[in-house]
């Protein structure tokens, strides 16, 4: 029987991971993942060694996990093994392939634009959500995190939102359109809650969560005909929009909050190959159709 971590351990990892300059979502996260792997799957947290780690990793390909989820395993298991000092280090499965991810379409974009809550105050708070996801696409965590302070202005006047609590700890300004601006400042002054003394977006318990922020946003999707939507999936479609408006992708990497361009490149590059594929077939198909009649 193996010995489970304790309440006091799971906290020295919780202040260990922000002193490391991870997210507190970055570090809820972690924590969650681990505490499942020892409950549900029987890793020996305290006395992990890296043979448990590797035969942890067999089972899960045997019973058809994803490589994409072992690799979230690996990643959680190997910042444990920094905070214990445990030497070692699991390998990533490198072949891993990132998927295309599904975004919006612009005639679903309008419908969550003008999408209404019957609720005045729930009205004016997704409404700003929504606007400044598709504007410029913070993460889900950093958008919850934001505070009324953070809506400023630059010195030349124009309307800014500030990314405190980015990942890795690290600050970013978002150039905000004039239309999400009024929509924030209108429902800050008439619609907020005030539940909480500093929180942007808040609910009647407190300062809005990620999970009720994800609730929020699967719900327009649902109304729009786009069940499917997430947070992350506006941000990409915030990424789409302001590439294809000719904005230089370092410039977009610089505003999405990614350490490399790269990251920033690679979705776009596979969604046009798939676009074009999909292009080049249903052509094909039609001029093969054609010939049959």
């Amino acid at each position: 029987m193996t010995t489970p971590v304790t309440e006091d351990l799971w906290a020295d990892l919780r202040r260990w991971s922000r002193a490391t300059d991870h997210a507190p979502s970055t570090t809820a996260k972690g924590v969650r993942y681990l505490r499942d792997l020892e409950r549900e799957r029987g890793l020996p947290i305290a006395e992990l060694t890296l043979h448990d780690v590797q035969d942890l990793l067999a089972r899960g390909r045997q019973e058809g996990v994803k490589p994409s989820t072992l690799n979230s395993w690996i990643r959680e298991i190997n910042l444990w093994a920094r905070f214990r000092e445990l030497g070692w280090k699991a390998l990533y499965f490198r072949n891993r392939s990132r998927p295309v991810v599904r975004v919006p379409s612009e005639r679903e974009i309008r419908k969550l634009r003008d999408l209404r809550w019957p609720n005045r105050s729930a009205d004016a708070r997704n409404r700003s959500m929504l606007a400044v996801l598709l504007d410029v696409g913070p993460r889900r965590s950093e958008l919850a995190l934001m505070d009324l302070q953070d809506l400023t202005r630059s010195q030349d006047g124009r309307p800014v939102l500030m990314v405190r609590h980015g990942k890795g700890g690290k600050e970013r300004p978002l150039w905000i359109d004039d239309a999400t601006d009024e929509l924030l400042r209108a429902y800050i002054e008439r619609y907020r809650s005030h539940s909480h003394p500093t929180a942007l977006f808040t609910t009647p318990r407190g300062r809005i969560s990620d999970a009720y922020l994800a609730r929020v946003i699967q719900k327009a999707g649902a109304l729009s005909g786009a069940p499917w939507l997430s947070p992350h999936k506006l941000r990409h479609a915030c990424c789409d929009s302001l590439l294809d408006a000719g904005v230089s992708i370092p410039s977009v990497a610089a505003l999405l909050g990614h350490s490399r361009w790269e990251t920033t490149a690679l979705y776009r590059t596979k969604r046009l190959e798939q676009q074009a594929a999909e292009k080049e077939v249903r052509a094909a198909a039609k001029a093969r159709f054609g010939r049959r009649k």
